[in-house]
C-alpha cells in the first residue's frame, strides 16, 4: 500500500548518512501529507469485515420451570443479570428463543455462564447438554417448525459458540436439556450473543 510505505518513510529515520543520499531523491512527505494520503487510500482488499451483533433489542421468548425467570436478561448486555433455566431434562427442557429476523445467511451464536470463574468449570450456570435450533415460520418462539443447527451432549466449559447456517430462517432457539451433574444453582445463562457471520467470522 503506497500510503503505508509513505507513513513508514515519514516515521523511520534513514539508515544512510546524509552525504550518501542522492540529491535527486524524493523529499520526505510531511506528517500532514501522510495523514491526507491515508484518509484517501483504498482499503486493502483483505480487510476484516466486522460481524454485526444482531441479538440486542430483538424480541425474546422463553420457558423455564424457575419462577420469574426473565428471558430478556440473556440478551441485555449486562453480565450482572441472567436467564435461569433451573434443572431441565430432555422430557421437560427449558428454552430461550430470539427473533433475529431475516437476511443473514450464517450466524455465530455464543452463550456464556458467568457464575463460573474458570473456563473449564461448569458448576455455576453452564448447561449440561443443549441444542441450538432455527425456525423460519415461528411466530412466538414456541410453535412452528424447528431445525437443529447444533447439538452438544456434554458441556465442559462455561461458554461456547457455534457457527450455524441461517438462510431463510428467522428465529434462533437455545434448548437446554440437562444441567451438569454438579449444579447447585441450576443453569443460569448470563448472555447469548448472536452475530451476523454471513461474510465469515474472521474478526472473532
Amino acid at each position: 500500500n503506497v500510503a503505508l510505505v509513505l507513513l513508514a518513510t515519514a516515521c523511520v529515520p534513514s539508515r544512510e548518512a546524509p552525504a550518501q543520499q542522492s540529491s535527486a531523491a524524493s523529499p520526505t512527505p510531511s506528517p500532514s501529507a501522510v495523514v491526507r494520503l491515508l484518509a484517501t487510500a483504498t482499503p486493502a482488499r483483505d480487510a476484516l469485515a466486522p460481524n454485526p451483533l444482531v441479538s440486542v433489542g430483538k424480541r425474546v421468548a422463553g420457558r423455564s420451570a424457575v419462577p420469574y425467570s426473565e428471558p430478556r436478561s440473556a440478551t441485555d448486555g449486562d453480565s450482572r443479570t441472567s436467564w435461569t433455566a433451573g434443572h431441565p431434562s430432555a422430557a421437560a427442557p427449558a428454552w430461550l428463543a430470539i427473533d433475529v429476523g431475516v437476511g443473514a445467511t450464517r450466524l455465530l451464536v455464543a452463550w456464556s455462564a458467568g457464575g463460573s470463574f474458570n473456563y473449564e468449570e461448569t458448576d455455576y450456570g453452564s448447561p449440561g447438554s443443549y441444542r441450538i435450533e432455527t425456525s423460519a415460520d415461528s411466530n412466538d418462539g414456541a410453535e412452528g417448525t424447528w431445525i437443529t443447527a447444533a447439538s452438544v451432549v456434554s458441556v465442559a466449559t462455561h461458554g461456547q459458540m457455534h457457527s450455524i447456517p441461517f438462510s431463510g430462517q428467522r428465529w434462533v432457539r437455545l434448548v437446554v436439556t440437562a444441567a451438569p451433574d454438579v449444579s447447585p444453582n441450576g443453569v443460569q445463562i448470563t448472555e447469548i450473543e448472536i452475530y451476523d457471520a454471513s461474510l465469515g467470522a474472521r474478526d472473532t
